[in-house]
């Protein structure tokens, strides 16, 4: 098309903000640290079982070992450091990777590790303008599944003031708002 007007930029908050993401880390190994501690503690009981206990006097030493080695919680412990690790940075994904917005005269696009994520402008009755980007929202006035529904757009740190008065030019033609800052 010839008269088609396109904006693109890249957002990587991991790299643009060195001090958050050490805090971004540091909370993030701090989790995992104690997921590990909470999953390989013993199990304390404060009462008795009514079910009678095999005493591990009982048993040959070799058995014992073996017993123990089979119910240890450390044996799981990998798998499950291993699970909190990738649900925190799937959930994390946007500020661990970098994300491309493209705004054109259809409508938005927001791409993070391969997915994409398309959304037309006819879809959107608001925007919401921030010191750090624009949340597009379906919902006329603000409504609590914005953040469910809507899609932000975060502004390179680095480049902020090249790109933000232009996007939120485009962002109020497309959408059809005036103001609409927040």
């Amino acid at each position: 098309m010839h008269g088609e007007k396109k904006i693109e930029w890249r957002s990587f908050p991991l790299k643009e903000n060195p001090v958050m993401a050490a805090v971004v880390m540091g909370v993030c190994s701090l989790f995992l640290y104690l997921v590990y501690e909470c999953w390989t503690a013993p199990a304390e009981t404060s009462r008795k079982t009514e079910t009678p206990q095999v005493s591990s006097h009982t048993l040959p030493q070799k058995e014992r070992e073996t017993a123990k080695k089979e119910s240890s919680p450390e044996k799981g412990a990998p798998f499950i450091l291993l699970f909190f690790a990738l649900l925190l940075f799937l959930s994390l994904r946007r500020f661990f990777l970098p994300t491309i917005y493209i705004l054109d005269d259809e409508g938005v696009s927001v791409i993070t590790a391969g997915w994409v994520k398309k959304r037309k402008w006819n879809e959107f009755r608001n925007a919401y303008f921030h010191k750090v980007g624009i949340h597009l929202s379906p919902f006329e006035k603000p409504h609590f599944l914005d953040s469910f529904r809507g899609v932000f757009l975060r502004y390179n740190r680095k480049e902020k003031n090249l790109q933000q008065e232009e996007v939120e030019r485009f962002v109020r033609e497309k959408i059809g708002q005036g103001d609409g800052k927040s």
